[in-house]
């Protein structure tokens, strides 16, 4: 795994979760919403966009990659080739998982 390509996710990671922190603060403006203590905040992607690895290793296409790669089926012409890239990225996204796993016991 290269340093650079750690780092820079790491950072991009933490500016991420900063920006929720400070959109999150509460203030007595009253025509801002503030949200309740209970409240679970979560994101999602697909199969097709956290996987990558278009046309690699013998992967083969699927039903989506056909799809978005056929003219006129999405606006701008753009796919999911490399979203999320999982497959590639894997050692990284498994670094990041375990730091945070670790930083979360740090009281």
């Amino acid at each position: 795994m290269e340093p650079a390509v750690f780092w820079h996710t790491c950072l991009t990671i933490c500016i991420f979760f900063s920006g929720f922190m400070v959109s999150c603060h509460q203030t007595e403006n009253p025509n801002q919403v503030s949200l309740s203590s209970n409240f679970l905040f979560g994101t999602a992607s697909s199969y097709y966009q956290y996987e990558g690895a278009f046309l690699s290793d013998g992967k083969g296409l699927s039903n989506w990659d056909v799809f978005t790669h056929e003219a006129g089926h999405v606006k701008d012409g753009s796919n999911g080739d490399v979203a999320v890239d999982h497959y590639h990225r894997y050692l990284v996204m498994l670094s990041l998982f375990l730091f945070f796993l670790n930083a979360s016991k740090i009281k």
